[in-house]
C-alpha cells in the first residue's frame, strides 16, 4: 500500500474530525437550553482531542511498508472525500433550524460519517504508536453520551430510536471488523499481518529517534506433548494464558503478536543496555512460575538488538531472523533459556 494513499486517508479523517469540532462548537453557541450547549461544547472538545491524535500520527511521516491495511484504499479515499463534503454540508444547516430535534439529527449524521471503518482501523493500529490519548478508549462513551442526551432532551420517534440502535450497531461491528483484521482469535494479541504492519512504523520511528529496537521470538518448548497428552482444547488455554502473561510482562510501548503456532513475537521500542535480556527473563520466569492450567510449562526466547540504519525495512527483517536464529541457539542448548544474537552464532 502506498504512503501517499496511507497520508491521505489519516487526513480525510482528521478533516472530518475537524468538521465535526465546528459542528458541536456552532450547535453549543446556537442553544437556548444551558445543558444542551455544555453537552453540544463537550462534544467539539473530544472532536479537538481527535485532531490531536491525528497530528501525531502525521509528524511521524513513515507511514511506508503498511501491507494490506485497506484492500481497496482508493476506495476508502472516495468515501471518506464523500463523507467530508457532506459533513461539511452540516455547518450551514446548522443555523437554518437549529431546533433541539433538528440539532441532534444533523449531529447523528455527524456521528454516522464518524463511524466509517476506517477510523476504528487507524485508532486501533496507530494508537500505540501515537502515544497519548487514543480516541478508540473513549469513544463508546462519547456515542454512549449522545445517545443519552438525545433520550432526555427529545421526543424519541421509532426512526430516531433505529438511528441510536444503529449508531451503537455501527461502532461495535466496526471495532469488532478492526479487531479480526489484526488480531489472532485465540490468542487476542496482534496476529502476523497486524503485527508487521504496526512494528514496521516503530522501526522507522526507532531509525529517525536513533533509538535501539529489540525483537524478541518465544516459543513453547514441547508444547507438542500439551496437545497429545491433554488434548487441543486445553492447549489452546495453554497458549491463551501465555500470551496474556506475555503481555503483563511488557510495558505499553511494546507489541507481541502470535508468530505462528507456539511460537510469539515481541517488539520492545527504545530500549536500554540489558533492558531486553531483563523484560526476557521476567518473561521466561513468569510463565515458569505461573504454569497457563496447571500445566508446568517452559519456554525458549532469542532475542537480537540494532539501531536502524537507512534501509528500515531490510534491516528490521534482518532483525528478525537474528531473533530467530537466536531462538534456534537456544532451541539447541537445553531449551529453557534466553539467547541474545550475536555474529559468532550464525
Amino acid at each position: 500500500m502506498k504512503r501517499t494513499d496511507v497520508m491521505e486517508i489519516i487526513k480525510l479523517c482528521r478533516n472530518i474530525d475537524e468538521t465535526a469540532r465546528d459542528v458541536y462548537a456552532k450547535l453549543s453557541n446556537l442553544a437556548d437550553d444551558k445543558e444542551l450547549s455544555a453537552f453540544w461544547a463537550k462534544m467539539s472538545q473530544e472532536e479537538a482531542e481527535h485532531i490531536s491524535f491525528w497530528k501525531r500520527t502525521e509528524l511521524f511521516e513513515v507511514f511506508s511498508d503498511m501491507p494490506n491495511l485497506f484492500e481497496k484504499p482508493k476506495e476508502v479515499i472516495t468515501d471518506l472525500t464523500n463523507a467530508l463534503s457532506r459533513s461539511r454540508s452540516l455547518l450551514s444547516q446548522c443555523e437554518e433550524n437549529c431546533s433541539i430535534q433538528n440539532s441532534f439529527t444533523l449531529a447523528y449524521r455527524m456521528e454516522f460519517y464518524l463511524l466509517h471503518p476506517a477510523f476504528e482501523v487507524l485508532f486501533h493500529l496507530l494508537g500505540p504508536l501515537a502515544g497519548g490519548t487514543n480516541p478508540e478508549d473513549e469513544y463508546e462513551s462519547h456515542i454512549s453520551q449522545f445517545i443519552d442526551m438525545f433520550n432526555k432532551h427529545c421526543h424519541v420517534t421509532p426512526e430516531l430510536e433505529l438511528l441510536s440502535e444503529t449508531l451503537h450497531r455501527l461502532w461495535k461491528e466496526n471495532k469488532q471488523l478492526a479487531l479480526q483484521s489484526t488480531h489472532d482469535d485465540l490468542t487476542e494479541v496482534l496476529n502476523r499481518r497486524g503485527f508487521f504492519t504496526l512494528s514496521i512504523q516503530f522501526a522507522y520511528l526507532a531509525q529517525r529517534t536513533k533509538s535501539t529496537l529489540a525483537i524478541m521470538m518465544i516459543d513453547l518448548d514441547h508444547f507438542k506433548s500439551i496437545n497429545d497428552n491433554y488434548g487441543h482444547s486445553v492447549g489452546d488455554l495453554v497458549l491463551k494464558k501465555t500470551a496474556s502473561i506475555i503481555k503483563k510482562e511488557l510495558r505499553t510501548s511494546d507489541i507481541v503478536g502470535r508468530y505462528g503456532g507456539e511460537e510469539f513475537i515481541v517488539l520492545l521500542s527504545q530500549t536500554k543496555n540489558g533492558a531486553t535480556v531483563n523484560i526476557a527473563e521476567k518473561i521466561r520466569k513468569a510463565i515458569e512460575n505461573n504454569p497457563p492450567e496447571g500445566i508446568p510449562l517452559k519456554v525458549s526466547i532469542g532475542f537480537a538488538e540494532r539501531v536502524m540504519g537507512q534501509q528500515v525495512r531490510e534491516e528490521y527483517m534482518e532483525l528478525i531472523k537474528r531473533a530467530d536464529k537466536a531462538l534456534y541457539v537456544a532451541k539447541n542448548a537445553g531449551r529453557n533459556k534466553t539467547v541474545e544474537y550475536t555474529s559468532e552464532k550464525e
